[in-house]
């Protein structure tokens, strides 16, 4: 008897190991189908992006005074005012339509915190899509409001309900 659940131990033991050994992680296996959801789903073009996300700003009535490319393929700067509690708050704003990776690095952030400082702005916005990179954020002075594809289709569902499931149709991260 003794002998027989030894063996019975010992052998789901190394069904269990077998499995750990050739089943491949979870958490992998998850991300790849994700992934494999997104990759199927088409990119926003810039210049759409750019037309949802100033209606999105207008909803919130917050006003685009300028607009500028922001010097590499699907990025704009964008100018906004909105109002605070006493008066009209000036926010720099950095349009991310295609990042490279699919993700917004850490030295646009960089880029940004001083551009607010020497325009004197109150907040820096990032806008994407997609994913952000948020190393080092905690080191930046500068007011930012980060606004990866997450977040982006939950203000544009609040605030621009006519254009969430267009949004919700694209390639969104992270």
């Amino acid at each position: 008897m003794a002998l027989v659940v030894l063996l019975a131990v010992f052998g789901g033991l190394a069904v269990m190991l077998l499995l750990a050994r050739f089943a491949g992680h979870p958490a992998v296996l998850r991300a790849e189908s994700a992934g494999s959801g997104k990759a199927s789903k088409p990119e926003i073009d810039a210049g759409r992006l750019r037309f949802i996300v100033t209606q999105l700003f207008e909803a919130m009535e917050m006003k685009i005074t300028e607009a500028e490319p922001l010097g590499h393929a699907g990025g704009t700067r964008l100018v906004a005012m909105g109002h605070g509690s006493l008066r009209s708050l000036r926010h720099i704003v950095y349009l991310e339509a295609s990042p490279p990776g699919f993700v917004v690095d850490a030295t646009l952030l960089l880029t940004l915190a001083e551009d607010v400082a020497a325009d004197r702005a109150s907040v820096g916005v990032v806008v994407t899509p997609y994913d952000i990179d948020r190393t080092g954020v905690g080191g930046i002075e500068a007011e930012l409001e980060l606004v990866d594809g997450r977040a982006l289709l939950k203000l544009i569902g609040k605030h621009l309900p006519s254009c969430y499931l267009e949004m919700r149709d694209y390639r969104a991260g992270p």
